[in-house]
């Protein structure tokens, strides 16, 4: 979903890797364009062709969903706008189906429509407070919607904080939302900070890929020992 080159760390500037697509714990990895490292989310990934993503990559409001006329689409893409299409119907008639609510925010994601897809995880959430993962993958969002809804930056990037924090303050174990603190972090240069969450990701399960990635960044902002 996330074309481009490697990942480079705000902090340090070091390149960390393209993650894989085989890591089952870490779903998703997001590379936003203005730097950040990596920014992961719960959810699977669909993939979605050069051409959808450079045509869907506008935000629509809360009554739209993506407008596809005219764009070129392979059989896979055309499948999951049709899907986002028959979700929005379902939802305008079933307004607290909270597996549609999940599924469409999570599908509105995969397209790049974050504000969008922010309604419908903070809908769904009213609905079941306590599901961790759709949280955390709100709190991707409002990341995400930093770099395009400038004015509120600053804004957005709290409320993706607090996500975090609400999302481990339920599970107190959830990896990706101690993970994503780091990011958070190293995003707003605090270094120490940054590592005592990747440290502490990594400490909840060694073995993951969120656990490596994190392991990657630490690799990059420990001082160097003199010789």
């Amino acid at each position: 979903m996330n074309p481009g080159p490697v990942a480079t760390c705000a902090a340090c500037g070091a390149r960390i890797g393209e993650p894989g697509r085989s890591d089952v714990t870490a779903r998703r990895a997001v590379k936003p364009e203005q730097g950040i490292g990596i920014f992961q989310s719960w959810k699977f990934t669909l993939g979605i062709g050069a051409v959808l993503v450079t045509a869907l990559i506008f935000i629509v409001s809360s009554q739209q969903v993506p407008d596809t006329a005219g764009v070129k689409e392979d059989p896979h893409d055309a499948g999951m706008m049709q899907r986002i299409r028959e979700l929005q119907a379902h939802i305008e008639e079933h307004p607290r189906d909270p597996d549609a609510l999940l599924e469409f925010a999570n599908l509105l994601y995969d397209v790049r429509f974050f504000q969008r897809a922010a309604e419908m995880y903070e809908r769904y959430l009213l609905l079941n407070p306590a599901n961790t993962d759709a949280r955390v993958d709100l709190g991707t969002s409002y990341f995400q919607l930093s770099f395009t809804d400038t004015a509120r930056g600053g804004d957005m990037i709290s409320k993706a904080e607090s996500c975090f924090l609400k999302a481990i303050g339920v599970k107190p174990e959830h990896q990706l939302a101690h993970f994503n603190l780091g990011i958070i972090h190293l995003h707003r240069g605090d270094l120490a900070e940054a590592n005592e969450w990747l440290r502490k990701s990594i400490d909840i399960d060694p073995t993951t890929g969120a656990a490596e990635r994190a392991r990657q960044l630490l690799s990059q902002h420990v001082p160097n020992k003199p010789s």
